[in-house]
């Protein structure tokens, strides 16, 4: 009987362990950053997992970002297992006088490998991180109730809550992730303005909501307008999609119309106290097909420049609400960027025998077969660009904006800064979930996609962009809603039948950087190596799949962030110049990523 009665209580015992621990599983578990923890959720056929917050819960900080104890370096660890934000403290220690080049037999701690943060070797400043107030987002923030809503913003633009987004793309008028076509000024020939209007999604789906992340944040946020097209009556083909352009010349009617357009948009905007940072002068400007389904309007890199320097500028200059608004060309995928450097500032050498070339394409145009037509404008174009403007007018633009969907490229924003190192480069688009259409849309708790989101934010950042700004805000369970069903992922997904939402991998991976390089950090050098040698490590090495981008920001506090993409753990000795009598030893394990924050 007592040996029954044993076993009995051990099976009570592993039973409540095992309810303790699915409890775990679910609910998560508190740290030292953390005010409450992560309530998992899987989903099947995904290699993580989401956080959910409804009304009475969502994971949080607890303290100031720059909470840091003299003598420590605080480490933030999200993993694809358990982790999310999870803040550990390692002590600096005093670094042992040891060679660099160390014997193979010597101690097995001096063979980890090195970071060297030098923050004396300064690149560009941080401009900040955000995301896009789409129509889409400002629908999913109002199908859930007041207490989730609050928790929606404050995960983004909370300044200790949250991951302190201090940028916002706003489309002028509608998008694909609208839930109808629409513009500001739809009544034909109206050259004057006369009928233009906001959208009741304005007033209902942004202006709200940015005025709520404005109060959010204890900061002005710098938000981004951009249009995706002009009103149909202003367009050679009639419609809001499709491959349609500007009618007429730079300097006509209707580019002046459009011009007019645009900073009616601010001036109204500006009556809700919302002023804006930034204008890109068209999303995409790229051509597509005439079938192309959603909102779209081709504007070549030529006119881009005209447009901007000799209509658009100078109407911006006489408005109060947009004299000091910056203009960024481009706003593109990166596989356009280098031939949109040279024809938007021009940079291609001059000769006689170009600008020779550009007379006969314009000449021959009419007799040429309609194939030939586009490669003939090209030259035409050329033509225009050796006439038009005057090398010193250019400055009116202060940068390019790019999206992300070539995955690749970053190398060429390096030219970028060589020829022009005053001008911004601004990641301004990004999403998952676009690629496959058997892939498309939201995955709940997809690792991958956070890590392409961490890949391309460090390589942006070690290649002189200054910020980098995702796509929607908020999609629901569907990737929406999106009025052509372009559906897509988004770092958070709102169940609104649930009255709950999701806060994905992508999230995370996000809030590693956006909450600790804040605005006017300024990107410095890290350096990984091998403990027995002076060379960085290469895309040859063993250990190229750690990836890693510092900070210094403007208190002085040093950010470092690591990316390990492997199954293994490695240790890693946190090293910086200029102080040499610390050093600190970080354990990166698999697939995780690391936030490191010292004074």
């Amino acid at each position: 009987m007592a040996l029954a009665s044993f076993k009995g209580r051990l099976l009570s015992l592993l039973a409540l362990v095992a309810m303790l621990r699915s409890v775990r599983m679910e609910m998560g578990h508190e740290s030292g950053g953390k005010a409450s923890g992560c309530q998992r959720r899987y989903s099947q056929g995904q290699d993580s997992f989401v956080c959910m917050c409804d009304a009475s819960h969502c994971d949080t900080f607890d303290g100031p970002v720059g909470d840091v104890p003299n003598g420590t370096l605080v480490a933030y660890v999200s993993d694809r297992k358990w982790k999310r934000l999870e803040r550990q403290e390692v002590p600096l220690r005093t670094k042992r006088a040891v060679p660099v080049f160390v014997h193979q037999e010597s101690d097995p701690s001096d063979k980890l490998l090195r970071i060297i943060v030098n923050p004396f070797e300064k690149y560009q400043t941080i401009l900040g991180f955000g995301g896009a107030f789409s129509d889409s987002s400002g629908i999913n923030l109002n199908a859930v109730s007041a207490p989730v809503r609050r928790h929606l913003l404050e995960a983004y633009f909370h300044s200790e809550k949250g991951i302190r987004y201090t940028i916002g793309r706003v489309p002028i008028a509608s998008t694909d992730f609208s839930t109808r076509e629409y513009t500001y000024a739809d009544k034909e020939d109206d050259f004057n303005m006369d009928t233009f209007a906001l959208a009741p999604e304005d007033f209902e789906a942004k202006i709200p909501f940015i005025k709520n992340a404005h109060q959010l944040s204890g900061e002005k946020l710098r938000l981004i307008a951009c249009p995706w097209t002009a009103p149909a009556w202003m367009k050679t083909n009639g419609r809001l999609n499709g491959d349609g352009e500007m009618k007429g010349e730079v300097d006509g009617t209707y580019f002046r119309a459009y011009a007019k357009y645009l900073v009616k948009f601010f001036e109204e905007y500006a009556k809700s106290a919302i002023n804006f940072w930034a204008l890109t002068i068209q999303n995409q400007p790229q051509r597509v097909p005439d079938d192309f389904p959603f909102q779209a309007m081709y504007m070549s890199n030529h006119t881009q420049r005209e447009f901007a320097i000799r209509i658009l500028s100078p109407l911006l200059k006489q408005s109060p609400h947009t004299s000091q608004l910056k203009l960024l060309a481009f706003d593109d995928v990166r596989e356009y960027f280098l031939p949109a450097l040279a024809e938007i500032f021009d940079t291609e050498r001059r000769t006689t025998y170009d600008i020779f070339l550009c007379h006969i394409g314009r000449y021959l145009s009419p007799f040429l077969p309609g194939f030939m037509s586009i490669g003939v404008e090209r030259f035409f174009e050329c033509h225009q660009s050796f006439e038009d403007t005057k090398p010193s007018d250019r400055s009116v633009i202060d940068g390019f904006g790019s999206h992300w969907y070539t995955l690749d490229g970053h190398a060429e924003q390096d030219v970028f800064h060589e020829q022009h190192p005053d001008k911004i480069i601004l990641s301004t688009e990004a999403c998952t979930g676009f690629v496959h259409p058997d892939d498309a849309g939201p995955r709940l708790g997809n690792w991958t996609r956070g890590w392409q989101y961490g890949w391309d934010i460090v390589q942006n950042l070690l290649h002189w962009t200054g910020g980098w700004v995702d796509w929607n805000l908020y999609l629901d369970m569907n990737g929406g809603p999106n009025w052509v069903h372009n559906y897509v992922d988004a770092p958070i997904i709102v169940n609104a039948e649930r009255d709950e939402f999701y806060k994905q991998p992508m999230f995370y991976f996000l809030a590693h950087f956006s909450r600790f390089m804040p605005p006017g950090a300024v990107r410095i050098g890290s350096h990984l190596r091998d403990s027995a040698s002076q060379l960085d490590i290469d895309h040859d090495h063993p250990r190229h799949h750690i990836q890693h981008v510092s900070a210094i920001t403007p208190t002085g506090q040093k950010v470092l962030v690591l990316i390990n993409s492997s199954t293994e753990t490695v240790k890693i000795r946190v090293e910086e110049v200029g102080a040499e009598d610390f050093e600190a030893v970080i354990e990166l394990g698999p697939e995780s990523i690391l936030t490191a924050i010292w004074s």
